[in-house]
């Protein structure tokens, strides 16, 4: 495991700081509130009242702020992206006291604490991370840069990238390249470290950070299967080219260095966003499914009343790890039909059962995964649940798609369903994984709402 670095300093003292700034921030704008008791007709509620508030609303603040990248996001990220990032998780703390006040009218918290609050958070985080950020510098200075890259590449692009990370002294330094043999030289005083292939033993050796693909004409398969090799270790990747468009998807562009690149995340999540991302599955499952037992009830009896066969369709799937597990699903075929056929791609099937074609549609069907969910097979956000045939045939990355767990719902979801074919689900399977995050899973778990509502894609 890498040793921990100026960087990964910085990142702890930043969490342990901004907890102690919301602490402060909240005591104080109610202090300020409550300075002011004389000039105002109605005095502040007592300070007990407030501090029942802090137990959800700083976790809340810092999962915001570590879903935004502020405790992994490389330094070259740059100040004025950083202060974005910033305004944006103080805005939703901001919403959320609001939200929290209003729900808890008993508690009686002053408007007035929730903005002065906002205030001061974003002062003193700006503050904070300005005093962090010379400390680690000088830090630096002894110990080496805060970012260390490592550059795939040889030709005029490596060169460009390689000669813009070394004006970033302290901040930012290319370690090395990874070229065929004969290319030594041509990166200046750059090591060469091996040749594409040597790229995790690069991570793992060096302790990189980022790594820079500066190959305009490498093809998307290898660039793929590089970063799907990757997989596991605490580095992000920045495509130095316009060549990236198939799995970027929405990404982000950076200006990183001077260079525009698109940017792929380290594809991890942290101990605590895996537990929290766990307890949000039970919740979720626990939740709806006493909510929707009398609605499941009723499906089970129209479905035994009819067509002949069982209520419940159990298949074979893939899950984390290429561990095989039992889907659960309402059965919406005929008892005779092959489940290893296609899966119907017109609601005229005639495979489908009348009752069938209504589960379909509403996505009912596939309620009793909750139990999936339950057991710890499936999430309820995550990559299609494959048959095993399919993922048998997979190449190079696709396979890191089992690296996470399946789900219930995706990206393959709300952007498309079963309109798009299987090659295009898995790139958008390799996005999330490599950019996954809680805030990603509630924004696809709410956004599958209405994709359900309006039935677009389901046969």
């Amino acid at each position: 495991m890498r040793a921990a670095t100026p960087l990964d300093r910085m990142y702890r003292w930043l969490a342990a700081g901004d907890a102690v700034i919301g602490i402060v921030s909240w005591v104080g704008a109610w202090g300020i509130r409550r300075a002011m008791d004389g000039m105002l007709a109605r005095p502040v509620s007592p300070l007990g009242n407030h501090l029942a508030l802090l137990p959800i609303l700083l976790p809340l603040w810092l999962a915001v702020n570590a879903s935004r990248g502020l405790y992994r996001r490389p330094t070259a990220l740059g100040r004025l992206k950083e202060f974005q990032l910033l305004l944006q998780s103080v805005i939703a703390a901001l919403v959320a006291s609001m939200v929290l006040s209003f729900v808890l009218k008993e508690l009686e918290v002053a408007r007035m604490v929730v903005f002065l609050a906002a205030g001061l958070m974003l002062c003193l985080v700006a503050m904070e991370r300005s005093m962090v950020r010379r400390w680690a510098l000088r830090r630096a200075a002894h110990e080496g840069p805060l970012v260390r890259s490592v550059i795939v590449g040889h030709g005029e692009l490596a060169q460009t990238v390689a000669h813009r990370l070394g004006g970033r002294p302290g901040w930012q330094a290319a370690v090395g390249y990874l070229g065929p043999e004969g290319t030594e030289g041509r990166m200046g005083a750059l090591p060469r470290l091996g040749d594409r292939d040597d790229l995790p033993r690069v991570l793992d050796h060096h302790g990189i950070h980022e790594v820079y693909v500066a190959v305009p004409d490498m093809p998307h398969q290898e660039l793929l299967d590089l970063v799907a090799r990757c997989h596991g270790r605490q580095a992000s990747f920045k495509v130095a080219s316009g060549m990236f468009e198939v799995v970027a998807l929405q990404g982000s562009i950076d200006e990183a260095a001077g260079i525009p690149v698109v940017e792929l995340g380290p594809g991890l999540l942290s101990p605590g966003e895996s537990l929290a991302k766990r307890l949000l599955d039970l919740w979720l499952a626990v939740t709806l499914g006493i909510l929707i037992l009398p609605l499941a009830l009723l499906v089970a009896v129209a479905i035994r009343l009819d067509s002949r066969g069982p209520i419940l369709f159990c298949h074979a799937r893939v899950g984390k790890d290429g561990c095989e597990f039992t889907m659960f699903k309402f059965r919406t075929m005929r008892h005779d039909a092959d489940p290893f056929q296609q899966a119907p791609r017109d609601t005229r099937d005639p495979r489908i059962t009348r009752v069938g074609r209504w589960l379909r549609r509403t996505s009912l069907d596939e309620l009793p995964q909750i139990l999936n969910v339950l057991r710890g097979a499936m999430s309820f956000v995550g990559p299609r649940p494959e048959m095993p045939f399919i993922v048998a045939r997979y190449q190079g990355w696709q396979s890191q798609r089992l690296s996470v767990k399946p789900g219930m719902t995706g990206l393959w979801q709300i952007m498309g369903r079963k309109d798009l074919p299987l090659e295009d689900n898995l790139e958008y399977d390799f996005y999330y994984i490599r950019n996954q995050s809680i805030l990603l899973d509630i924004t696809i778990l709410l956004r599958t709402i209405p994709t359900v509502f309006l039935g677009k894609g389901a046969y």
